[in-house]
């Protein structure tokens, strides 16, 4: 299984042209590894135990109508929240986990959510349930149900960065939605592998009319102003940059 520098020079390199081939890329690399077998475990622990299919029926049930309010809250108020950039050691996850990749889109080595970071939420997010519905048998149904979807999300991710497109339904429309937040407007088009709250919100209706690009699409209000007080993130921007050989960078 392939780490991320790794998985992104194999796929730079390759087309991604079919879902079949968007399958197997994600299987290539270890978080979605991980995240399979995490998911297998628990579906193990679940099926051994009574009730199976009806912990499994309400696992499945809450993370479908869950995902969208989860994903899209993630996505707009916490990965977009350039506040993390005032403490050394938020800045540096925040860089990572987010802001890289909207100064480089195309970067597919930051395409992949942090595995660490992944794990320890989505476990959280189990036990949240299980608490909530006030039955701990629901645990590792939810671990299942979460590391699958959470497996969706990141084929969703995948195929919006690699120009796999469809000229229609569900995949392309969230493809092309995607885009449209990495090169028109970051502060629109939240859903990534649902776009429903975008929708009822009306969060992408005025760029979509206008074609109006937000100018901080790219630094995510983290503009050289931010950078001269909160220095954090520019600096270690800096060094990867350095690393790479691609050049000075600049969150202006």
């Amino acid at each position: 299984m392939l780490g991320d520098s790794a998985w992104a020079d194999k796929y730079a390199k390759r087309e991604i042209g079919s879902v079949r081939s968007l399958l197997l890329a994600i299987a290539d690399h270890r978080s979605v590894s991980l995240y399979a077998a995490i998911a297998v475990v628990a579906f193990g622990a679940t099926v051994s135990r009574d009730q199976a299919l009806q912990y499994l029926a309400e696992a499945a049930a809450i993370t479908l109508i869950s995902y969208p309010f989860v994903e899209y809250a993630l996505h707009r108020f916490v990965l977009h929240a350039s506040v993390f950039c005032r403490n050394r050691t938020t800045a540096r996850i925040w860089r990572r986990v987010h802001f890289d990749h909207h100064m480089d889109p195309g970067d597919l080595g930051v395409l992949f959510a942090h595995p660490g970071l992944s794990v320890v939420f989505l476990m959280f997010l189990s036990a949240l349930a299980a608490l909530g519905f006030g039955d701990k048998g629901l645990f590792f149904p939810m671990v299942w149900a979460s590391f699958t979807s959470f497996i969706y999300y990141e084929a969703m991710h995948v195929a919006a960065h690699t120009g796999l497109r469809t000229s229609g339904g569900w995949l392309g429309r969230n493809s092309r939605n995607h885009v449209r937040h990495h090169y028109l407007d970051d502060r629109a088009y939240f859903g990534i592998g649902a776009d429903i709250l975008d929708r009822l919100l009306k969060r992408f209706a005025e760029t979509k009319d206008t074609g109006a690009r937000s100018s901080t699409v790219r630094n995510l209000g983290y503009d050289s102003a931010m950078a001269a007080r909160y220095p954090w993130v520019a600096e270690g921007y800096a060094r990867k940059k350095a690393l790479a050989k691609s050049g000075p960078p600049s969150v202006g």
